[in-house]
């Protein structure tokens, strides 16, 4: 696997618009499963709130891209921590968040 092509993009809604295939393959879960569902259901349920302010962040503070620290959830149950970078790209409406994921030992 590619770590360098851990990419995801995310809605407005914070639902997921694409996610490379390494992610899919990191995380277990395929492409088709992952389109139109809310990024939290990918991420540990602790780091939430944490997900949740790096979005709110990003969506409506500076957009510049700016760096968080939290774990996803593989169908197995397992943690994978990560360090991702969020970009947010467009305008309102038609904006998405960017998200390049990067994998930290916890």
């Amino acid at each position: 696997m590619n770590t360098d092509e851990l990419y995801l993009t995310i809605g407005h809604d914070s639902r997921v618009l694409a996610a490379t295939d390494a992610l899919c393959d990191l995380i277990a879960h395929p492409p088709t499963e992952i389109a139109s569902k809310s990024v939290l259901d990918f991420i540990y349920p602790e780091d939430h709130k944490t997900f949740v302010n790096a979005f709110i962040d990003i969506s409506y503070g500076e957009h510049g891209p700016k760096k968080y620290q939290f774990r996803l959830l593989s169908t197995h149950g397992s943690r994978i921590s990560v360090l991702a970078i969020f970009t947010l790209k467009g305008v309102y409406q038609d904006s998405f968040i960017h998200v390049q994921l990067k994998i930290t030992a916890e």
